[in-house]
């Protein structure tokens, strides 16, 4: 390889792949005496020189990345019992309770993709309000193509069950409802992603409450009492993966109680009804008519070093544990594509 800057200097290519131009014959204080291109790897290990012009040489193996993966949390879903004239069934309209909503399942992984070669990727919707299979959340994933395949798929929420009895299984499962006459099992969480629901409990002699939606972390918790909900399952701190302050994802919705619904999975959002967006948390278990929605996933892509190297989402820089990362965020549906 050689450059020509102006007639001068030499090209000197060195034994690890960098090409260096050395002896311009520019003068003056802050003329340029050297241009150096060189990989980021290197760039990042030295400390530069104020005389030299250095240009980042596309890695010809590509760019290896890491990936997060968050899909949708489920939703919880609405309850009412309608009982007509001369039942004598002593309980009201408003006891039965829904189970929390499981957290959205969580994966991890990483891979190498080729300079000018993209990664599409699908971001799931947190699971709606609602007393129908809509209240899963939506699954998150990445292809190599467009509309293409899934290569690494990230499953939604199990929804927080109804007083029906019906399990809601998803990334993580949704809590079992509060039913009049009997337990309610909890959701099943996906291995590797997520865990179960809690288990509802039954208002047979007394008022029911339902169990709290699975997390990344723990599993939600059965209903430990007449009328009090069990809390939703822990979620992932963030912060593990890119640094700052704790924000937590995939974490469950606490079980609805007559007299005193279960905490949901997120420290920082132990009492609200709806799962903010982009956390993948589950929606809070409710006990009357309304349901209420999980949180919609994201996407969080990481590579070594300071300077970009890929187009899309949202870029920032961070460092985690002494290292130097690129961080491209997705919030939606988009495109990585490496430069």
């Amino acid at each position: 390889m050689t450059i020509n800057i102006n007639g001068h200097g030499m090209a000197t290519s060195l034994f690890d792949g960098t090409v260096v131009l050395s002896d311009t014959d520019e003068s003056g204080t802050s003329a340029v005496k050297n241009i150096v291109v060189i990989s980021q790897a290197n760039y990042d290990a030295l400390t530069p020189n104020s005389a030299t012009l250095y240009f980042i040489e596309p890695d010809s193996t590509g760019l290896s990345w890491e990936m997060l993966l968050v899909a949708g949390g489920g939703g919880s879903q609405s309850e009412f019992y309608y009982f007509e004239s001369g039942d004598d069934d002593t309980l009201n309209s408003t006891q039965p309770t829904s189970g929390g909503g499981g957290g959205g399942g969580l994966k991890t992984t990483s891979g190498t993709t080729a300079s000018g070669s993209a990664l599409y990727l699908t971001v799931g919707a947190g699971g709606a309000a609602s007393a129908t299979s809509t209240s899963l959340g939506g699954d998150t994933s990445y292809s190599l193509t467009s509309g293409g395949a899934a290569v690494v798929t990230a499953s939604g929420g199990g929804s927080g069950s109804d007083s029906d009895g019906v399990t809601r299984d998803g990334g993580s499962g949704g809590g079992g409802g509060g039913h009049r006459f009997v337990d309610t099992a909890g959701g099943s969480g996906s291995a590797g992603q997520g865990n179960d629901g809690g288990d509802g409990r039954n208002g047979l002699n007394s008022v029911p409450a339902a169990g709290g939606g699975g997390g990344y972390g723990s599993a939600g918790s059965n209903s430990p009492s007449n009328g009090t909900g069990g809390a939703g399952g822990s979620g992932y701190d963030l912060a593990t993966f890119i640094g700052g302050s704790s924000t937590y994802l995939s974490w469950g919705g606490g079980g609805g109680g007559v007299s005193t619904s279960g905490n949901n999975g997120d420290p920082n959002n132990t009492t609200i009804s709806n799962a903010p967006a982009n956390t993948g948390g589950g929606a809070r278990g409710q006990t009357g008519t309304s349901g209420a929605t999980g949180g919609s996933g994201r996407i969080v892509i990481r590579y070594p070093g300071t300077a970009a190297q890929a187009t899309g989402g949202t870029i920032s820089y961070v460092t985690v544990s002494s290292t130097d990362y690129v961080v491209h965020t997705f919030t939606g549906a988009g495109t990585f594509t490496v430069s």
